[in-house]
């Protein structure tokens, strides 16, 4: 892995959990992960993840709760 790679990784990794926990816009979730510009971090998230980060947001907060 290269150290590029390592940082995208990171980062978005970071960013996911971000979207499941915070009410932060997308806009400043890829600045807090160091993406400034919030179209290349949608692009990135998008080609790593399958989805854009709302639809990964959305997604993760309409999964039912466990039960005990």
């Amino acid at each position: 892995m290269t150290v590029n790679e390592y940082l995208i990784t990171t980062r978005i990794t970071y960013a996911k959990e971000l979207l499941k926990f915070s009410d932060q816009s997308v806009a400043k979730i890829a600045e807090i992960c160091g993406i400034p510009h919030v179209s290349h971090f949608i692009s990135i998230f998008k080609s790593r993840e399958g989805q854009t980060p709302l639809a990964y947001r959305k997604d993760w907060r309409d999964i039912p709760p466990l039960r005990n």
